[in-house]
């Protein structure tokens, strides 16, 4: 009993320090959640490749068809929907262009690079640690991408381990914050930014199991933000995904 009950006194004396970290990690308001890297596998001319995601970035499905032996193009969207002590709707589409290279070896790599562009609704009803009181935050903000991607991939027998690294510049218009006292409604705080930009770097591992034409795969990465105005950039720090991809020939080469 004397073990269970120092273990007992120890979780005791974190749980303050627990929640307060809790609270700290939900406070935020993402404007930004970054979605699955996308790496399709291409080989040659007439490859479709089309992948479809769930995780930290809820729902995502893009796809990609090869114009040549080295040139692709791709689109993809993206959509989060949460109903519980809080609401957040984000929905994101992009689309772009992609150079890839299959040579007989034990790697091959690609290169992705685009534009697109997301919008996001944010609403939470909390319980503000200081005041005591409750109270409701809504966000909205528009944003533009930018992105340029890497991928390599390591093919072993029915696995494909990968690489990739994305940087994200983001244009965000039309950001605006409000904070209301619940009892009166009454304005707490405001912010309001017309326009700003923020670059992201966001390196992610992937592995994947090859079934004939078909890859299950779990990636999961960071979207670390480098520059660009903290105090009101909130965003997704962490991307976790689980999805299949689906690659064909449209040719019949393959």
């Amino acid at each position: 009993m004397t073990f269970l009950n120092l273990i007992y006194q120890r979780i005791n004396s974190l749980h303050i320090p627990i929640i307060f970290f809790l609270l700290l990690f939900i406070s935020c308001a993402p404007v930004y959640n970054p979605n699955n890297l996308f790496m399709p596998g291409l080989e040659e001319k007439g490859d479709l490749s089309a992948e479809f995601a769930l995780g930290s970035s809820d729902l995502g499905a893009t796809a990609a068809f090869a114009l040549s032996d080295n040139w692709a193009v791709m689109a993809g969207a993206q959509t989060r929907s949460i109903n519980e002590n809080f609401s957040e709707k984000s929905n994101f589409f992009e689309g772009g262009a992609i150079w890839f290279q299959h040579p007989e070896s034990f790697f091959h790599y690609e290169v992705l690079g685009g534009l697109g562009y997301g919008r996001t609704d944010y609403y939470r009803r909390y319980h503000s640690l200081f005041s005591g009181t409750w109270r409701l935050q809504y966000m909205e903000a528009d944003y533009t991408r930018f992105f340029l991607q890497y991928n390599i991939h390591f093919p072993l027998s029915i696995f494909t381990f990968s690489v990739g690294a994305r940087a994200s510049q983001l244009y965000i218009s039309n950001y605006e914050e409000n904070i209301f006292a619940e009892s009166d409604y009454r304005l707490i705080s405001q912010q309001i930014e017309s326009n700003f930009n923020a670059l992201f770097l966001e390196p992610n591992l992937n592995i994947s199991i090859d079934i004939n034409n078909v890859s299950l795969f779990t990636r999961a990465g960071l979207s670390l933000q480098t520059t660009g105005p903290e105090n009101i950039m909130d965003h997704s720090p962490f991307m976790l995904n689980l999805g299949f991809r689906i690659r064909l020939n449209t040719l019949g080469s393959k």
